[in-house]
């Protein structure tokens, strides 16, 4: 079962990009840098709460919650004229956030 829900994240975050991208070279590199650290971020919080609290809906929570709040703290320094902030962004650094989170809280 756990098979089937990584299966169906994994292609809605797929299919959630342009619908003619056919290779991660359509994918602009700002996207796929939102999504590779939202994903990392999450992964390393929700493991390391784990290993504090023992708790594993506490760790999934914190974990997720806890990147959501990373990323729109940047976006909100980016915001101030640090650079580009876009509501895009925070959406894919979510969807990194939330595989990851899926992701790690099998193996716990």
């Amino acid at each position: 079962m756990k098979k089937y829900i990584i299966t169906l994240i994994m292609l809605v975050c797929l299919l959630s990009f342009d619908v003619q991208a056919q290779s991660f070279n359509t994918i602009p590199v700002d996207h796929q840098q939102h999504f590779a650290i939202g994903y990392i971020m999450s992964t390393s919080l929700t493991s390391v709460t784990y290993l504090i609290t023992k708790d594993k809906r506490k760790s999934i929570a914190i974990g997720f919650m806890g990147t959501l709040l990373i990323a729109a703290g940047k976006e909100f320094y980016d915001s101030q004229g640090h650079g580009r902030a876009t509501g895009q962004d925070l959406l894919i650094s979510a969807m990194g956030a939330g595989l990851g989170t899926i992701t790690i809280s099998i193996t716990l």
